[in-house]
């Protein structure tokens, strides 16, 4: 039986995309709400629903939509013990169909006679054949079975097509697609290097991709065959910019020591401040005094320092600048009559993909109301007054706002809607990204391009998060920012605090957004899910350096060092605080995104990982850890 991973709701055409583990696509239109949706019950989204995998937002309000009909029902049944189990039919009825919403007495009167238990009867003393008879006659009444000769289900195979540099996504990224029947296509990457699907409808075309370079066909990226058997792709090519100034090649006699402009750079594994200074001709004194270092023999991973200078006046040494908390009103924007997401994205020098990423919520971006509140994504620029305004060319940079879901892009196309025209825009010529000098000894100026930077570059968050915390528990960090709700699942989890509101995966996947790769899915919130989503995620054979590390099956972190032979995880989660844990190596498989899985293998060859121990990590950042009285420190 196939499975599916993931759902999204049309409301225009009233048709359910699934998604399975494999890639199929199944198409589902007709019949009634209830069956699309596999919810037989009707349910809200908001529970810890655990075979949810997606929510429909209709003209009656939000609904939850599940993997099966048969999981529905599964989960209408835990509904019913978790919340009516000590009520009677009477109360029962009465809170699930309220009167104002139903015919409640008509609702009461037609399940008790299939169920044969009386108003006073209480769920929980219920036999199973009246507590079955009780489901099934709920599930009559809201008219599950009706229409059933207008159901529809088609299964397409899609191929899914992602573009990377070999480290991150390429987003916003132009492409020309080719068939070999002479079909021609310009197509545009999502938030996460994602090309809408490819479907299989003649079996063996030939489809070749071509970056689209000053609006024509440019150079070849690669090429598939569509097969009876859906696919996911990864091409990986560099295409890295870098900007660097320097002074006239021939300079005049004027002064030669310019202050150079401060650089902004993460610690890598294995560096010092003196290797860090050797490599941008600088000195550790230097290093120390402008990032107020206390220890120049400690520097660990993650960390941000500045280079010829102090931090830029606005900014931070780390990233916990960014990672604070929740957007607030100061960058949000309220939809005015008129507004469209691509003119609010021009406006304020984003994309729609980056507006989309930032607003789940939003699940059409054609359909956006007067009065509604969205998200604005961090580095949007204040507008322009409208006399003065000037449209420019998106840079293509992946999101860093919050609460993206990272789906890929969909099959159902919306009625058309005409888009504003987009100046053409040039993608980035490929560079080598070593660092590049003139030749020194010659009297020349010396311009050096800033190292690209693209080890695992969701750790400077995680470190950042550590430093924040510093040891400090769920109980309190909740109160500041609940990773649950960062990922979009505030509602099924208000708070971080307690047994039944783990947070270790909520916390990975919250880096990943930060540092611009899609969320695992369907369930983000669960150590497993980077297992199940192959979509996105790909197992590799040993630790490198930021690898998710999958404890088991309930546990997750990045690895970050080593201890002998056994991994160091930096995670959420551990003994109910951010902080740094020795693992087994016998309990851990580990993961990347597929974007960055080009870089992950060059790293297996020398992982660079540094060699510590845990309580040096933790003490190095004031967290003292207490292993929980089992001994189990997640």
């Amino acid at each position: 039986m196939t499975t599916y991973i993931s759902a999204v709701f049309h409301k225009d055409i009233r048709t359910v995309e699934f998604t399975a583990a494999n890639g199929d696509k199944m198409l589902r239109t007709g019949g009634t709400l209830a069956w699309l949706l596999n919810n037989p019950g009707n349910l809200r989204p908001g529970g810890k629903y655990v075979s949810m995998i997606g929510q429909a937002d209709t003209a009656s309000g939000k609904f939850a939509i599940f993997s099966s009909v048969e999981e529905g029902r599964k989960e209408k049944r835990a509904l019913l013990r978790r919340k009516y189990n000590d009520m009677t039919l009477y109360n029962a009825m009465h809170t699930y169909a309220p009167e104002g919403e139903n015919d409640t007495a008509k609702y009461l009167a037609f399940v008790r006679k299939k169920s044969g238990a009386t108003d006073q009867t209480v769920i929980k003393n219920m036999t199973d054949e009246q507590f079955n008879g009780m489901v099934a006659a709920m599930e009559q009444y809201e008219g599950f079975n009706a229409n059933a000769d207008t159901r529809k289900e088609k299964i397409v195979h899609a191929t899914q097509v992602s573009l990377s540099d070999g480290a991150k996504p390429l987003p916003s990224f132009p492409v020309v697609a080719k068939t070999s029947t002479g079909k021609e296509k310009k197509l545009t990457t999502n938030a996460y290097g994602v090309l809408p699907a490819f479907i299989t409808s003649k079996p063996g075309e030939m489809v070749q991709l071509f970056a689209e370079e000053a609006g024509k066909v440019g150079t070849k990226i690669g090429e598939f065959v569509l097969d009876q058997a859906s696919a996911s792709l990864l091409f990986a090519r560099p295409l890295v910019t870098a900007l660097a100034g320097s002074q006239p090649h021939n300079p005049d006699g004027g002064p030669r020591d310019a202050k150079r402009a401060p650089i902004r750079y993460v610690i890598q594994p294995k560096d010092t401040l003196g290797t860090v200074a050797s490599k941008f001709k600088t000195s550790v004194d230097e290093l120390v005094s402008n990032n107020r270092i206390r220890d120049r023999n400690k520097v660990f991973p993650g960390e941000v320092i500045w280079i010829y200078g102090p931090a830029p006046q606005g900014s931070t040494s780390g990233a916990a600048a960014n990672d604070a908390a929740p957007a607030t009103a100061k960058n949000s924007y309220a939809i005015k009559r008129g507004d469209t997401l691509s003119g609010i994205a021009d406006r304020h020098g984003v994309s729609v993909d980056q507006l989309m990423a930032a607003n789940p919520a939003i699940k059409d971006r054609n359909k956006i109301s007067p009065g509604q509140s969205i998200n604005l994504p961090t580095g949007a620029k204040k507008p322009e007054p409208a006399s003065t305004a000037v449209t420019k060319p998106k840079t293509g940079q992946p999101p860093a706002s919050s609460k993206p879901s990272g789906p890929a892009p969909s099959l159902v196309k919306p009625p058309p809607v005409a888009p504003p025209k987009q100046p053409a825009v040039k993608p980035p010529a490929a560079v080598d990204t070593r660092p590049v000098r003139s030749a020194e000894n010659q009297a020349h100026p010396i311009a050096l391009v800033p190292y690209s930077q693209q080890r695992a570059p969701w750790i400077e968050h995680a470190y950042a998060q550590a430093k924040k915390w510093s040891g400090k528990k769920e109980g309190v960090i909740t109160k500041t920012i609940n990773f649950h709700e960062e990922i979009g699942y505030g509602k099924q989890f208000k708070t971080m605090a307690g047994g039944d509101n783990a947070w270790c995966a909520s916390f990975v996947n919250y880096c990943m957004r930060k540092a611009g790769y899609p969320i695992s899915s369907p369930h983000p919130y669960r150590a497993r899910s980077f297992a199940a989503d192959t979509t996105n995620y790909v197992q590799i054979d040993a630790p490198v350096f930021g690898a998710i590390a999958l404890v088991k099956t309930s546990h997750v972190g990045f690895v970050y060092a080593l201890d002998g032979s056994s991994p160091i995880l930096l995670g959420g989660n551990q003994s109910d605080q951010i902080n740094f844990v020795k693992y087994n190596p016998a309990s851990l498989r580990y993961y990347v995104p597929k974007a960055y899985l080009a870089f992950a293998n060059k790293e297996l060859k020398d992982p660079k990982l540094d060699a510590t121990h845990a309580k040096t990590l933790n003490d190095a950042l004031g967290i003292v850890v207490v292993t929980k009285a089992s001994g189990n420190e997640r």
